[in-house]
């Protein structure tokens, strides 16, 4: 009975040392990730949010300077396991006063871009939704409550277009 329990008891303990590990190795990537953001990017607020993909990890990220806010787009590539090192980067700067649309786009490589795009607003600060759009005849719709973005061959035209929800 005594040699069960300790089997369980070491079973037990294994997977807690195993979700401890997973837990700040995670934590560290994020640290790391930020970290970069920061050292690059003055005006860096907060991570909206990550998105693992295969041409790397997206990170889209909140701006703010005084009276003017804006999203930011950085690509990261994975060196090793759990290290993610900055390859490039967008952001723009808006006021928030005057609502308005930005797009831009990062070129992954000589085939592939992703193209983002987000209606700037008030609420710019409080955006949380990211999702990955598909072109309607060659158009990123865009509206207030979500960013959106989409892979495409590095030479095609794409429009971006408001729409309201």
């Amino acid at each position: 009975m005594n040699k069960s329990r300790m089997v369980i008891w070491s079973v037990f303990a294994c997977f807690g040392l195993a979700f401890l590990v997973i837990y700040l190795t995670g934590n560290e990537n994020a640290e790391n990730i930020e970290a970069q953001l920061k050292e690059r990017q003055g005006n860096f607020d907060s991570i909206i949010k990550e998105k693992e993909t295969s041409h790397g990890m997206l990170v889209f990220y909140t701006l703010r300077k005084e009276e003017r806010a804006g999203i930011g787009l950085a690509l990261f590539k994975e060196e090793s396991e759990g290290n993610w090192v900055y390859q490039d980067g967008t952001a723009h700067l808006s006021n928030l006063n005057r609502r308005s649309f930005l797009s831009d786009y990062i070129e992954i490589d000589e085939e592939i871009k992703v193209v983002y795009g987000y209606v700037h607003d008030s609420s710019i600060l409080d955006m949380n939704l990211v999702k990955e759009m598909e072109l309607e005849n060659d158009t990123l719709m865009v509206s207030d409550s979500h960013i959106a973005y989409t892979f495409v061959e590095k030479d095609k035209k794409v429009k971006i277009q408001p729409v309201d929800n």
